[in-house]
């Protein structure tokens, strides 16, 4: 009986977002670059344990998302992104039948929810009034 386990210890990006903006509100896509770090274990529990790998992965991701501002300077935003650090080979050698490839193809979808407060060098602007 064999088995294994994938831990992302370290999962990043950096990407943009292109979107519309209506008064309050944003709805945006954003894509860029994806990094991570892969840890797998194999166990083969017939013959004592195969190996463990760790790697550095890089590849893209993709998503949309909208912003809403609430205040002046507060937004509350939600996010989907599909993300792919692209396929890789693992070499075993501690196996039972020999040297084993096993080829693995990591994907991420994430759900992603956050409020942010806007830091602005400058006041804003004070409220036109028309005086007749």
């Amino acid at each position: 009986m064999r088995s294994y386990l994938t831990k992302q210890n370290v999962d990043g990006s950096v990407s943009g977002r292109l979107g519309f903006a209506w008064e309050k509100v944003l709805i945006y896509a954003t894509g860029g670059v994806a990094f991570a770090s892969v840890e797998d274990s194999y166990q083969n529990y017939a013959g004592g344990g195969l190996d463990d790998t760790k790697r550095s992965r890089t590849g893209w991701t993709v998503g949309g998302g909208f912003e809403y501002f609430f205040r002046p300077q507060w937004s509350v935003r939600g996010e989907y992104r599909y993300t792919d650090v692209s396929t890789y080979t693992d070499n075993l050698n501690g196996s039972s039948l020999g040297t084993l490839a096993v080829q693995r193809h990591q994907t991420e979808n994430s759900a992603r929810f956050g409020v942010s407060y806007h830091f602005s060098m400058f006041a804003p602007p004070a409220p036109i009034v028309a005086k007749y």
